[in-house]
C-alpha cells in the first residue's frame, strides 16, 4: 500500500520519545524475561529479539521499542533493583510501571497495517496487566485483616467455613 505523505505524518504523529533503562539494567531485564517468563508464554524468539536489540532497532522502530519496554516492565516484577520502580515508591508495587506507562495501547494505525511487533506488544501488555493487577490485588488482600472478610470461626479447623 502506497501511503501519501500526510498519511505517513498522521501515522507517525504520536511517536513517543522512549526512555529505556541503562544498558546494564536493560540486559539484566531481558535475561530475566527469557529465563523466567518467556518459558511459560513463549511469545518472543530470543535470538531474533536479542539481535534486533543489539542492532538498536528499539531506537528506530516504535513497535519494537514498545515490545522492549514491555519486556522490561514484565521482568521488573522479577527483580528488586530499585531502578525499576517509580520514585517515592517504597512498596515496590510500581515495579515496571515506569516502562509500561511510556507505551500506547492505541496508536494512529488506522492508515497503517499492524506489524508483528504490534501483535507482540498487545500480548506482552496483556501479560503485564494481568500480573500487575494480581500483584496489587494480592497486596491489598494481605493488608486486610482476615476477621473483616470472614466472621469469627469460619477459618478455624472445624469452623463454619471449613
Amino acid at each position: 500500500m502506497n501511503k501519501k505523505q500526510w498519511e505517513v505524518e498522521h501515522v507517525n504523529s504520536d511517536l513517543p520519545q522512549f526512555e529505556f533503562p541503562d544498558k546494564d539494567l536493560l540486559d539484566h531485564l531481558v535475561s530475566l524475561y527469557f529465563e523466567r517468563l518467556n518459558l511459560y508464554t513463549p511469545l518472543l524468539h530470543r535470538p531474533t529479539f536479542e539481535r534486533d536489540l543489539a542492532n538498536d532497532l528499539h531506537l528506530h522502530d516504535t513497535g519494537f521499542g514498545q515490545v522492549v519496554l514491555m519486556v522490561c516492565a514484565l521482568a521488573s516484577r522479577c527483580t528488586d533493583d530499585p531502578r525499576v520502580t517509580l520514585l517515592n515508591d517504597k512498596t515496590g508495587l510500581s515495579s515496571g510501571f515506569k516502562f509500561f506507562r511510556q507505551t500506547r495501547l492505541m496508536r494512529n494505525k488506522l492508515l497503517d497495517r499492524a506489524s508483528l511487533y504490534d501483535l507482540q506488544y498487545f500480548c506482552v501488555s496483556a501479560d503485564f496487566l494481568l500480573l500487575y493487577e494480581a500483584m496489587n490485588v494480592q497486596s491489598v488482600g494481605n493488608s486486610i485483616p482476615t476477621g473483616i472478610l470472614a466472621p469469627s470461626g469460619w477459618l478455624e479447623p472445624g469452623g463454619v467455613g471449613s
